[in-house]
């Protein structure tokens, strides 16, 4: 087990700092067009309808997000229903980074403390 561990612990941290460790393709979210439309308007569009203005297919993921964001956009519709995309858009940017570098950060030090316990675990087991 402590083999596996140190095994690990090398791997892990070079995959979390290295930037070609995974392969994520990005897209912009919304074309250009579509930034002056209000979220009252992009609501009511279903999956098939936003990908044939955006111009490009949709996989299961991204219909999954999609639906997740039109919860998040009719939530939000109630404080401000004359909300336009690209105000949305440029205000969840804010918020969304600094929250999953934390949340990164605070499992990768969960996984990094209960590999360390793991160790120590199995020194103490052994050394009797």
């Amino acid at each position: 087990m402590k083999k596996i561990a140190l095994f690990l612990l090398p791997v892990l941290l070079i995959a979390l700092t290295s930037n070609e460790g995974y392969s994520l393709t990005m897209h912009d979210p919304v074309p250009g067009n579509l930034l002056n439309v209000k979220v009252s308007e992009v609501v009511k569009l279903s999956a098939k309808q936003f990908a044939a203005l955006t111009g490009r297919k949709m996989d299961l993921f991204d219909r999954f997000k999609f639906s997740v964001l039109k919860m998040k956009m009719r939530h939000d519709l109630k404080k401000d229903p004359n909300l336009l995309m690209k105000d949305y858009l440029n205000e969840g940017k804010k918020k969304m980074k600094t929250g999953w570098k934390i949340l990164i950060i605070i499992g990768c030090l969960l996984i990094i403390g209960l590999i360390i316990e793991l160790a120590v675990v199995k020194s103490v087991d052994n050394a009797f």
